[in-house]
């Protein structure tokens, strides 16, 4: 019997050495901990940093059925050694393994299920299960329910002394020199698909399962047909060279670790969708699900990339029985797996129509509408996302009897630019775009008054505004003579006169749509009998281009966004009224525009999209749709480049 100290190795220490010193006794249990720091060590590695399976190269542990009954072949999967090789040769080359729970397993020629020591048919089977403490292995038996069966290797690991195996006694010493320990396994079944895990009756400490394939039982029929095998092996296992990331995703293997430029979609579901001739992009993603299916939430264009690296949402809804003003927000470090429940910035009378900037110390400045008809006025509140509801309400303007309505809010640099829609009633009604301007640093008005952006009546309340890169403002809007775009001075307060971008082609137009570049240019789109755009460079506007791409009757309220990599990003609507999917199209370096690809379908309504860039080259599409019954806000992201 081996006199072996209990074992003093415990992982959770983390002792990683043992260090002998000079004038001390050297014991067993030191040397068995230094061999079991080293053994633990290298589990450790392979079972969290390769994996459970068989490598490649190799399809050691192989499931094969051959028609027999009750019977199954374990397949080695190694080729033969060729020519004189030594243990160790063998052992590398020629041998069937596996690893599992971090072990190394092997097995060195073709067996079968019944063939094993332990099968509970074979003699001496309980015998030998009792001396190495295990249970014997449960045979196949002919089903009474057509199922499947799970087949797993069982690994354990057992002291062997010179009692069990004789060659441990030295020869010349007539001894018995150190005890081994040996790795043992068996292939076992059970009613399944899944090897035994902690908790389960079959489960056993110290003992390590890994899943081989399953095998479907026939009533009446006790065979195992090669068909009625299913691998279930992880296979294939080995550590790509760190060329593979750089080749394929072109960034580094130590960026790529840490997160950094990964692909936001699988490149599987890229290809697939490109085959499919779709845009590459994630899942549609709903921005404030409600507990009740007939709320309805009205999509605006309030929405933004805030410096938090964060997502956020600005709309109104009816889920509180009156419509209200929500602000709701997404984490893109790391990118969480929704929005955060929606803050309700307003209460009491009806409040719609928002829209959100963020001020320069990271807060949310809120801009709305309140009440209906002729008594509709304008507010804000600022704040951290969730101090929103208790802010002060500060009024924009708030004529009595004017209809102030359709707030627009840009920030450029120290300024927040307020612009809304003001109708005066009468025999000659005024409905013109007026503006009031906030000094963030002082918190305070810088305009006592709202001021005329421009003396020409709108058709409609359709506007857009955008910052360029010199910190003006690129307003447009409509009037019944055209589609008109100004550039407005926040730090002076003077607008130039409106440029007339195009005709107006009747009394249904969609809202257009600024874009700002980098690069200083601006663009604007707008629907035209297609989706037409105009682009303003060098201090003035080039020629319009219409019907873009191809695009069509069909084909309305279009949104743009400039990509990390200054490739430009057109999205719009496409089909009859009630019954729209998104479409995306890039223009390339040389300035032409591509195919359009669809983004998003439901069978429903998809439509005013409003489209913002989010990190590296992602892009983040937020629309309407009402595949529910009622209107929800849905979003999306799409790679623009790998």
């Amino acid at each position: 019997m081996a006199l072996i100290s209990t074992s003093t190795f415990n992982p959770l220490l983390r002792y990683v050495n043992v260090r002998m010193q000079q004038g001390v006794p050297i014991v067993d249990a030191d040397l068995n901990e230094l061999d079991d720091i080293r053994k633990f060590e290298l589990r450790a590695f392979l079972k969290w940093f390769v994996g459970d399976g068989v490598p490649d190269g190799n399809d050691g542990f192989r499931i094969v059925g051959k028609g027999l009954a009750n019977e199954f072949t374990i397949e080695a999967g190694a080729p033969p050694a060729a020519g004189a090789a030594s243990p160790a040769d063998l052992a590398l080359r020629n041998v069937g393994r596996i690893i599992a729970d971090g072990l190394d397993v092997i097995i060195e020629a073709d067996t079968t299920f019944t063939a094993q020591d332990l099968h509970e048919e074979k003699p001496g089977a309980a015998v030998l299960a009792a001396r190495l403490g295990v249970p014997v292995i449960t045979k196949l038996t002919p089903a009474t329910v057509a199922e499947p069966v799970a087949v797993y290797v069982d690994v354990w690991e057992m002291l062997l002394t010179a009692d069990d195996e004789p060659e441990l006694v030295h020869a010349g010493l007539g001894a018995e020199t150190c005890a081994r320990v040996l790795r043992n396994w068996v292939i076992r079944v059970r009613p399944g698909t899944a090897a035994p895990r902690p908790g389960d009756g079959d489960f056993l400490p110290g003992h390590s399962y890994v899943l081989l394939a399953t095998v479907f039982r026939r009533v009446g029929d006790a065979r195992v047909a090669a068909s009625d095998v299913v691998d279930r092996r992880h296979r294939r296992l080995r550590l790509p060279p760190a060329t593979l990331v750089e080749d394929v995703l072109g960034t580094s293997t130590d960026d790529y670790r840490t997160g950094l430029r990964r692909p936001p979609i699988s490149l599987r579901d890229a290809i697939n969708a490109l085959l499919r001739g779709e845009l590459p992009a994630g899942p549609d993603l709903p921005v404030a699900p409600a507990a009740t299916p007939n709320v309805k939430d009205e999509i605006g264009r309030a929405f933004l990339l805030d410096s938090g690296r964060g997502l956020v949402a600005g709309f109104s809804s009816d889920r509180t029985g009156t419509d209200q003003v929500f602000v709701t927000r997404m984490s893109l470090d790391p990118v969480a797996s929704g929005f955060v429940a929606p803050t309700q910035v307003t209460s009491g009378v009806a409040h719609s129509r928002p829209h959100v900037t963020e001020l320069p110390d990271g807060t949310l400045f809120v801009a709305y509408q309140t009440q209906s008809g002729l008594n509709d006025n304008i507010a804000f509140k600022r704040g951290e996302l969730s101090a929103l509801s208790a802010a002060n309400e500060i009024p924009v303007a708030e004529t009595p009897g004017i209809a102030e309505t359709n707030p627009f809010v840009v920030t450029a640099g120290p300024r927040v630019t307020v612009f809304f829609h003001k109708s005066t009633p009468g025999d000659t009604p005024l409905k013109r775009w007026q503006f009031r301007r906030w000094s963030h640093p002082n918190a305070s008005w810088i305009d006592t008054n709202a001021v005329e952006l421009s003396q020409l009546d709108t058709m409609r309340r359709d506007f857009h505004a955008a910052p360029d890169s010199s910190g003006k403002i690129f307003a447009v809007f409509t009037t019944p003579n055209g589609i008109m775009a100004t550039q407005f001075d926040p730090g002076t307060g003077t607008a130039t006169d409106p440029f007339k971008l195009a005709e107006q082609t009747g009394s249904a137009s969609e809202p257009p749509f600024a874009l700002c570049t980098r690069g200083g240019d601006v663009w604007v789109f707008w629907q035209a009998g297609g989706i037409s755009g105009r682009r303003f460079r060098n201090g003035a506007w080039e020629t319009a281009v219409n019907n873009i791409g191809g695009t069509d009757n069909n084909d309305r309220r279009p949104c743009a966004v400039e990509d990390a990599d200054g490739v430009i990003w057109l999205i719009w609507s496409r089909g009859t009224a009630g019954r729209g999917d998104l479409f995306a199209m890039r223009q390339d370096p040389a300035g032409h525009w591509g195919t359009p690809r669809q983004l998003a379908t439901s069978g429903g309504d998809d439509t005013s999209p409003f489209v913002i860039a989010g990190r590296g080259t992602t892009v983040w599409v937020f629309w309407g749709s009402d595949r529910e019954g009622s209107m929800k806000i849905y979003t999306k992201r799409f790679v623009t480049a790998l």
